[in-house]
């Protein structure tokens, strides 16, 4: 019987996705993200979503169904600098009006990162207007580093301007201190009063000098080649004594699975359709890590 891993299990694992040793800033526009997923990939860090069970964030793209709704409104985003169709928002909330609304974007492996801005689209869920309070708290080991607090100035969500309806944060202006260089593993954006509707797009970020986290395990692995048509090789830059790797589709699907003993270097192909796959390795050690792979 195959097994399912949904994408929940990202979150309980806390995945690492690996392309390179991280430092640059980075803008996630989220126009390769998969619709539906609560976990978004940028510059090799992956970011998970979250929020309370009526809100609903995810990754919003245009003509994604999930259930009974379809998302149909393209160029609804905002990349900085002209319209775009992929953004995380709560179209789909239930929590009523006038209730506010929380999302969390926290780091998968719990490394520390900076966020130099942001847009936010706020509003009601009917898009009406925008009476409320936006509060963006920096967290960094479950302690609020920053908190910065706006009540006016926000984009029309009525006329879509400027940005789209998105509005401007500037992490080393909007608050009272310069906040762009504060080390943090997690963003809790809330709203309050008529703020029921947040959508998110051109998230820039760095990771922090100051993170503690290891990435030795996931600089040693390399997975290639990627883009694939079949054919795949993980090789580490050491012999490892026992490896389990686990091979699944972007809708949870476990398709291979594999247990080595002493092993620098392993070939497998991946015969399931084309799409997007995630392969994640372990060691018996307990590190871990997971690539985020495309088939053709």
């Amino acid at each position: 019987m195959k097994k399912y891993y949904t994408k929940h299990f990202f979150l309980i694992v806390g995945i690492i996705y690996n392309v390179s040793i991280l430092s640059a800033q980075s803008t996630e526009i989220f126009e390769t993200e998969s619709a539906g997923f609560t976990i978004f990939f940028d510059n090799g860090q992956s970011f998970n979503i979250s929020s309370a069970s009526a809100e609903g964030y995810d990754i919003f793209t245009h003509g994604y169904t999930s259930g009974t709704n379809t998302d149909t409104c393209l160029g609804c985003g905002w990349n900085g600098s002209s319209p775009d169709n992929k953004f995380v928002d709560n179209a789909g909330a239930n929590n009523g009006s006038n209730n506010g609304t929380s999302m969390e974007i926290s780091t998968s492996d719990g490394a520390y990162f900076t966020i130099s801005s942001l847009y936010l689209f706020c509003s009601t869920l009917s898009l009406s207007n925008t009476t409320g309070t936006l509060i963006l708290s920096g967290m960094r080991n479950g302690i609020e580093m920053f908190s910065i607090t706006k009540s006016s100035g926000f984009a029309s969500p009525v006329t879509f301007s400027p940005n789209n309806g998105y509005t401007y944060i500037d992490f080393a202006t909007e608050g009272v201190s310069d906040y762009s260089d504060t080390a943090i593993d997690e963003i809790i954006i809330s709203g309050t009063g008529d703020l029921d509707y947040m959508a998110l797009d051109a998230f820039s970020w760095s990771i922090s000098t100051l993170s503690s986290k290891s990435n030795a395990f996931t600089q040693s692995v390399k997975i290639f080649p990627n883009p694939t048509l079949k054919n795949i090789t993980i090789a580490f830059d050491r012999v490892y004594e026992k490896i389990n790797i686990n091979v699944v589709n972007i809708t949870g699907q476990l398709v291979n699975t594999f247990k080595k003993l002493n092993v620098s270097r392993f070939n497998f192909n991946i015969n399931s359709p084309p799409g997007v796959y995630f392969v994640e390795i372990k060691s018996s050690q307990g590190e871990k890590s997971i690539f985020k792979l495309i088939k053709n």
